[in-house]
């Protein structure tokens, strides 16, 4: 547990298991269009791909770190317990002050809880499972883990991405992009998945790179049984958090 804890339970969700929350889902806006004014970086704006992942998701993360930030994570995977299929159900918050002057973190797994606090020198981290509590300290988790870089670029680094809208909320441009290319990145889906099908993924960016909300979904067949998955990564908050220390941490440290 003194190791990046946080890396940690990103794993832990999927191997073994708006802005106030934009949403693909939403009421329809009016349509704008995408330029090369407006174009999000590592997109090029002649015919909407995602060229350049690597440049998106610095972007993303450079002005998170700028800011300030609150994000959740939500992943429901089919996993076999007991030699039963069995949908398992995770969730993450992080919340950052601008420059990760402080953070902390918090991920909910079936029996078990991770509270993770930060600073620019130290990380300490709190689990309670099975009817106990263990704690935990080691080196400050870096922007990408925080901002869920690392999280989101499992998906974007294969697949063809595309705009398919482009749409202007509250004066901010918003950019949809979908894929169906399957991930190259084994951890990107479930331990033990095999035959990934009826895959697909989107991203909504404004034009500066930060990512407003990210989804991928797909079925699998997991140790004989079908299964499937879905992640979801919002922005909840450009606005800075006030991060507190627990009271816990010093035990932890």
């Amino acid at each position: 547990m003194r190791r990046p804890v946080l890396a940690l339970c990103l794993l832990v969700l999927l191997a073994g298991c708006s802005l106030g929350g934009t949403d693909p889902t939403a009421t329809p806006t009016p349509t704008d269009e995408l330029t090369p004014e407006n174009a999000p970086p590592g997109v090029t704006a002649d015919d909407g791909t995602l060229t350049d992942p690597d440049a998106l998701l610095a972007a993303h993360t450079a002005r998170l770190n700028e800011s300030g930030f609150v994000t959740e994570v939500r992943v429901n995977a089919t996993l076999v317990r007991n030699g039963e299929p069995t949908a398992v159900p995770r969730r993450q918050v992080v919340r950052a002050e601008a420059g990760l002057v402080e953070y902390n973190n918090t991920v909910l797994n079936p029996g078990s809880r991770f509270d993770v606090w930060g600073n620019t020198t130290v990380q300490a981290v709190r689990l309670e499972a099975g009817g106990g509590v263990r704690y935990g300290s080691g080196e400050p988790q870096d922007a990408a883990t925080l901002s869920g870089e690392n999280l989101v670029s499992r998906y974007l680094s294969a697949g063809e991405w595309t705009v398919t809208n482009t749409t202007v909320e509250n004066g901010t441009t918003l950019h949809t992009l979908r894929s169906t290319g399957l991930p190259a990145d084994p951890a990107a889906v479930p331990e033990n998945a095999t035959d990934v099908r009826e895959y697909g993924a989107v991203v909504i960016v404004d034009d500066e790179g930060r990512i407003r909300y990210f989804e991928a979904r797909g079925d699998y067949t997991v140790d004989g049984y079908e299964g499937s998955f879905l992640v979801r990564q919002r922005l909840v908050s450009t606005d800075a958090p006030a991060v507190e220390r627990p009271a816990w941490v010093a035990e932890a440290l």
